[in-house]
């Protein structure tokens, strides 16, 4: 609801930034706000008292120079959703911003609520785990337990992913405002994916669909890894088969082999040692006959 004050008329001397005139405008270009407005009004209308002008009367001043010749001109006002792009609440402000109050009381709003429901969260916690503690002494309901032990882990990461969300965007805007860094780049990051993810994920929590759509995932991913894995082990378990099947046949082949020759080997020895038996043999017969 603080997000409709900005866009409420009898509060644009506070929220409204400048003017956006048509390019033909020479004398305002950009966006001016009060204090350029002021210096070429007074340069038109004469000397006028250091007093803040309000926008209403600013814009009949304005128009009231540019009468004659041009007419009504056109404007557009440079409010607070439109310091940015993105068009979205103005966090990020300067230790001069004019808005800074009110950005710091919504910040201050949000960080309470933050505490609030983190300590809340925390009470709920504590009552349940006492409560599983007293049905593990008494050996009650697994049911029971198993649904407490449940809520515990969905109030843990909520409690975790609101910190995630708005604690470092706290700080960072704080530095901003102490102008330590410049967080001006960041702030569509912040305001389209940061801080919108955090409703998004908590209703996700609430409810079990998600978890059991992912427990689903989680098995049928366990199942395929594992039916993956059997196979390349059943395959390399082969390879590995055949390999030593292939290494026994070599090293049987090789003793087959280491067999012939030695068989060879004694064959041609016997046959030298039988020759040289008839050899002698012969010898010893021709000395006999001699």
């Amino acid at each position: 609801q603080y997000a409709v004050i900005p866009l409420v008329k009898m509060f644009e001397d506070f929220f409204v930034n400048g003017m956006r005139y048509e390019p033909e405008i020479k004398l305002f270009v950009g966006f001016p706000d009060k204090a350029i407005h002021f210096k070429v009004l007074e340069q038109y209308y004469g000397r006028m008292k250091t007093t803040t002008l309000k926008w209403s009367l600013i814009n009949e001043m304005v128009d009231a120079m540019f009468s004659n010749q041009y007419g009504l001109i056109d404007r557009k006002k440079l409010d607070f959703y439109g310091n940015d792009g993105v068009c979205l609440f103005k966090y990020f402000v300067s230790s001069n911003d004019p808005q800074k109050q009110f950005v710091w009381a919504v910040l201050g709003l949000n960080f309470s609520c933050f505490m609030v429901i983190t300590i809340s969260y925390i009470v709920i916690n504590f009552i349940s785990t006492k409560s599983s503690s007293q049905l593990s002494q008494s050996k009650g309901n697994d049911m029971v337990k198993n649904r407490n032990r449940k809520m515990q882990q969905k109030i843990s990461i909520i409690i975790a992913t609101d910190f995630l969300c708005w604690v470092p965007f706290v700080i960072i805007c704080c530095l901003h405002s102490l102008e330590i860094l410049d967080a001006s780049p960041w702030y569509a990051l912040f305001s389209i994916l940061i801080l919108p993810i955090n409703s998004v994920i908590n209703p996700l929590l609430y409810d079990d669909t998600l978890g059991i759509y992912f427990s689903r995932v989680f098995v049928r991913t366990r199942s395929v890894v594992t039916a993956v894995t059997s196979l390349f082990e059943r395959e390399q378990e082969e390879d590995n088969t055949g390999a030593n099947n292939e290494v026994q046949h070599a090293i049987q082949l090789n003793v087959t082999r280491s067999q012939i020759q030695a068989d060879n080997e004694i064959q041609a020895d016997n046959e030298i040692q039988a020759d040289n038996e008839i050899q002698a043999d012969n010898e010893i017969q021709a000395d006999n006959e001699i």
